[in-house]
């Protein structure tokens, strides 16, 4: 799984270089690493791209195989590998083809330095661990991140999801903030809503937490190393860096559940350039798996949850005279059993986070209700996993593998990925919604929690209209978990909005269809004057229903009908300001009086035979 999910950070580097914006100079080369005198190709070698002073990094798949964008701006691309020379090639060598193979030459073994007394493996972990505050950042910073998850139980894929995020680090704190850029996921939902309870993912901050801003895994501090016993390896050489590798593992009779592994450090000045630690089969038994809160709902649902045991690989890469985490891959291996539903799981999640090497200053930090908070699971992302997502300039592609697993997951729940333009229509709210058209429809999908009421906003697809104007179209509303499923908690519409964008406070006028915090479906005219908001609500006799708005001169109509057709039936008449330009468009509600783990949204707004004309 580790060399499958590697694939991700070549990827990542376009986004990382562009940030959405490409050009007509930007073009994609491909190409291969192999071994020079064999030919044999090279997995996850770190692929270093330097464009105008700035670093990203990417990394080549299982395959050997990469996909990096290049632009005349790119200053060269470093090719590196442990235990490998590095190449490096600038814009004229990258352009000559367009697909490349990049041979690296094998660097011998490094030999021991000749001192009367060479440093012991313990001496050499104590100076890297000396050396950790030295080799991180003090002042507060930000970047950006990429997360994946995938949960499967034996050869049966259950979930995948991933996302792209603000990242915020605060050194002196120790601490870091997550803002949810977008983020996507695709569930078998006849399995993980039965483990919805108490549902296994890890989410970002399992991967992140690996940062040494943020904490020292106990093979690192100086308290713990009682506990290890330690090895020196053959040294390699990593980017022209001759490096130490030291291996070690929990000593016989200590009684806890410690890891085994490598440390790869840097000869010259001790910093820690990766470590690969995994479950020691000495501490496997002392394993604990559930406590506090967990242990006691665990309890409460009949739910025997078990860690089996965990690996993980993390990566630094150097930025300045800093070094900072750059890549983590984690796998947890673990046993989920609910008799009173059925399930008998052997579940692997397999966590992956690549952050950008840049570091930003922070102009704004990040708010107590943008925290993507522990609570919140990549399961809270949106359902829908298609290109469209992403926008036109979709800079991370899903591998062959991730294709592979979301039609697999597709095909057991008997839906589709759907194809993915959408012309014409202007986002407001755009990191809260998903959207997307199909032949004479526009599917909107609320992504996070929001509302329209008051001065509260949420998702908008819209059109610019003045003086008089209709807007009509059969909304038919479901659940994304469940096709053909009835939205059934919370406050879930989707609908139709007339709004002033210039005005500071609110003024807006809205007709849905949905919950209003029950299961029961139905019909809500909302007015919001300077702020303020009043509801009409009836109920509706279906999930579908033909919704109509007209404005003429000074007064909003509102209109419905239950067939194709039907007569109009008149709802109510607003009176709205005179010769003001407004926006025009579909809307979507998700928000709930809870937090618990259920509480995420889950409404799809189907709008079509769409009608906007002036009068």
């Amino acid at each position: 799984m580790k060399s499958d999910m590697a694939c991700l950070k070549l990827f990542f580097s376009l986004l990382l270089l562009f940030s959405g914006k490409l050009n007509a100079q930007v073009f994609s080369l491909t190409g291969r690493t192999v071994a020079k005198t064999t030919q044999e190709r090279l997995a996850s070698a770190t692929i270093s791209i330097y464009l105008s002073g700035n670093l990203a990094s990417s990394v080549s798949n299982k395959e050997g195989e990469f996909n990096i964008y290049v632009t005349p701006d790119i200053d060269s691309v470093r090719f590196s590998m442990i235990g490998y020379k590095s190449a490096v090639l600038n814009y004229t060598q990258l352009t000559k083809n367009s697909f490349l193979i990049i041979a690296l030459e094998l660097q011998p073994v490094m030999l021991e330095e000749v001192f009367v007394r060479p440093l012991t493996a313990f001496e050499i972990i104590e100076k890297a661990i000396a050396r950790l505050n030295l080799s991180q950042p003090s002042t507060n910073f930000e970047t950006s991140g990429f997360y994946r998850e995938i949960i499967k139980d034996r050869e049966n894929y259950l979930s995948v999801a991933e996302a792209l995020f603000d990242v915020q680090f605060f050194p002196a704190k120790k601490v870091y903030k997550l803002k949810l850029d977008k983020g996507r996921a695709k569930e078998d939902v006849t399995y993980t809503a039965l483990f919805e309870d108490y549902h296994p993912g890890g989410g970002p901050q399992q991967a992140i937490e690996n940062s040494f801003l943020t904490g020292i895994p106990p093979f690192l501090k100086q308290k713990e190393l009682k506990k290890l016993e330690f090895k020196k390896e053959a040294g390699v050489y990593y980017d022209q860096k001759r490096l130490y590798v030291i291996a070690f593992d929990q000593r016989n009779g200590v009684k806890e559940s410690l890891e085994r592994g490598r440390v790869f450090i840097d000869a010259d000045d001790f910093s820690i350039v990766k470590y690969e630690a995994e479950t020691s089969p000495s501490g496997i038994k002392y394993i604990k798996h559930l406590t506090g809160t967990d242990k006691m709902f665990a309890g409460l649902l009949g739910i025997d949850f078990k860690r089996k045991g965990w690996k993980r690989t993390v990566e630094f890469i150097k930025a300045g005279d800093k070094w900072l985490l750059n890549y983590t891959f984690i796998e947890l291996y673990i046993s989920y059993k609910q008799p009173k539903k059925g399930l008998d799981l052997n579940l692997v999640l397999s966590l992956e986070l690549l952050l950008d090497p840049k570091q930003n200053f922070i102009t704004k930090e990040i708010g107590r209700e943008e925290k993507w908070e522990k609570r919140q699971l990549a399961r809270n992302f949106p359902f829908v996993f298609d290109s469209a997502y992403w926008g036109s300039a979709q800079f991370i592609s899903p591998t062959r593998k991730i294709d592979e697993i979301v039609k697999a997951i597709s095909q057991k729940n008997k839906d589709t990925i759907k194809p993915a333009l959408l012309t014409g229509w202007n986002k407001f709210n755009e990191m809260s919604f998903v959207a997307y058209g199909r032949e004479d429809s526009v599917t909107l999908i609320p992504t996070t929690n929001s509302r329209w009421e008051h001065d509260q906003t949420g998702p908008l697809l819209y059109r610019e209209m003045e003086n008089d104007f209709s807007l009509e179209a059969k909304v038919d509303i479901s659940k994304v978990s469940a096709n053909m499923a009835v939205p059934d908690k919370g406050f879930q519409q989707c609908g139709f909005i007339i709004r002033e964008p210039s005005r500071k406070v609110e003024n807006n006028i809205s007709l849905t269809i949905g919950t209003n915090g029950s299961k029961n479906i139905k019909l809500f005219l909302t007015k919001t004057t300077n702020g303020k908001s009043r509801s009409v609500a009836g109920d509706a006799e279906n999930t579908f229903c033909w919704l109509k708005l007209v404005k003429e001169g000074t007064a909003v109509s509102a209109y419905k009908r239950s067939a194709e057709l039907g007569d109009w039936k008149l709802i109510r008449v607003f009176e709205i300001a005179r010769d003001k330009k407004y926006q025009v468009g579909l809307i979507g509600i998700a928000h709930f009086s809870g937090n618990g783990p259920k509480m995420h949204p889950d409404i799809k707004g189907v709008f079509s035979d769409i009608k906007i004309s002036g009068l």
